[in-house]
């Protein structure tokens, strides 16, 4: 608004009432904010990211810890030990003969994270699956077990919840390789694991 007043000489002046300018100081926390965002927002990802790969290797441990009770106990009561390698599910919902409850050996939400069952959830932000074949390019299903060897890969659903697949067999020892490459279906020869970093040195 602009008043005129009167001087002693006669004249008249205008002034101009200045007031802070609401526009300006969005912009500036909009500015703010938008900053903030893009320092933490990216570190925040890779935290997750982080969290998630450790949850991946600690899951594929229980997978292997699974196998071996499957395996000792017999807990299919099939009279053979042997590992089961039709799916990870089954580890949970498999039923023994002359059985009404199932097994159990893993979680329902890790059984729910085998992307080869309806209704799967990745857990957390990777799947869990069994493997097709051994280092020899041999099947690890032979009428859904195997005498001696199983295979699981544990691999992100995207790049933004996981950078690294993980694998785990019977020798216990995960290995994990960049999601640069597809995830392997065939568990791979001992020139390739060497090649590998275990997730030990990486992921605590």
């Amino acid at each position: 608004m602009n008043d005129r007043n009167e001087s002693r000489d006669g004249l008249q002046y205008s002034r101009m009432e200045t007031k802070p300018s609401n526009l300006a100081t969005w912009i500036v926390g909009i500015v703010v904010v938008v900053l903030i965002a893009a320092i933490a927002v990216p570190g925040l990802l890779s935290s997750q990211r982080a969290s998630n790969e450790r949850g991946a290797n600690a899951l594929l441990k229980t997978l292997a810890s699974a196998e071996a009770d499957f395996k000792g106990n017999d807990r299919d009561k099939n009279g053979v030990q042997d590992f089961w390698t039709k799916d990870v599910a089954g580890l949970f919902d498999l039923v023994p003969a002359g059985d009404t409850e199932p097994i159990q050996l893993i979680s329902p939400d890790l059984a729910k994270a085998d992307p080869t069952r309806p209704g799967s959830v990745p857990m957390p932000g990777y799947w869990f699956q069994a493997m097709d074949k051994d280092e020899e390019g041999k099947d690890y299903r032979q009428g859904d077990r195997h005498p001696s060897k199983f295979g699981f890969r544990g691999y992100p659903v995207d790049r933004s919840t996981g950078r690294n697949v993980f694998y785990v067999n019977e020798g216990n020892t995960i290995f994990k390789r960049s999601t640069e490459f597809p995830p392997l279906t065939q568990w791979p020869s001992d020139a390739e694991l060497k090649s590998w970093f275990h997730p030990d040195d990486c992921c605590k």
